[in-house]
């Protein structure tokens, strides 16, 4: 019952914080077995056991060493979309947010060529996970291969020296320009629609030569209509 025991301490002394339960790839991607997996039993038998748990987590290290012939065949099961989004679904049903909470992509070297592999697999990676509604926060790992946990897979998003690497660019476009809703537009009638990501949004309008700012949230329990005055 280490588990339980150790969700149940923590949500005494600790009630104000997040509770994210954590596991391995190993445990989760490859010995996925839907409802049956080890891991999604822990966590229900952990929930009917009255425990708080507020976050699952998944971790998606892909350091598979360096024999290429096992990592090609490793990748092609773990990025399978198919796959990815089975274990997801499945996770999901236990009504709790998801979490990337660990990933390495290696680029073996300095490469240019090795670096824009790890950049295309990260976006693929970050948007299939971004896609499903249940997932909350995408975590990555190391950001200096000077400190990288695994030297002989410089699995970071910059260089030794800080520079960035193509896969720090990838995510900074993600979450900063395509993932985030910007317009101007005419209102008339004092009305506008629009669909836009899930956050916080700050809206700035002149009316009448005035102009005043406020912000709101778009999220799954707010109203579809915000009244600003």
């Amino acid at each position: 019952d280490f588990v339980e025991w150790s969700f149940k301490t923590a949500a005494k002394y600790f009630p104000s914080n997040k509770l994210v339960i954590n596991e391995a790839a190993p445990n989760v991607i490859d010995c996925y077995r839907a409802t049956r997996s080890a891991y999604y039993m822990q966590i229900e038998n952990a929930l009917m056991k009255g425990c708080r748990i507020d976050g699952i987590g998944i971790q998606a290290h892909a350091v598979w060493g360096t024999n290429m012939k096992r990592v090609a065949s490793q990748a092609r099961f773990e990025y399978n979309p198919e796959h990815m989004f089975r274990i997801m679904d499945t996770y999901a049903q236990l009504e709790r947010p998801l979490q990337i909470t660990e990933l390495t992509i290696p680029t073996y070297s300095e490469d240019p060529g090795d670096e824009a592999v790890q950049a295309e697999i990260v976006r693929n990676l970050y948007r299939i996970w971004f896609s499903h509604p249940s997932m909350e926060a995408i975590i990555y790992w190391d950001l200096s291969d000077a400190y990288s946990w695994t030297a002989e897979h410089v699995g970071s998003l910059c260089r030794r020296d800080m520079s960035p690497k193509p896969a720090y660019n990838v995510i900074c476009d993600l979450f900063g320009k395509e993932w985030r809703t910007n317009f101007e537009r005419y209102v008339g009638g004092g009305r506008l629609s629009f669909r836009g990501f899930r956050g916080t949004y700050e809206v700035e309008a002149t009316s009448n030569g005035r102009t005043g700012r406020r912000e709101f949230h778009v999220g799954d329990k707010n109203p579809e209509t915000v009244v600003l005055v």
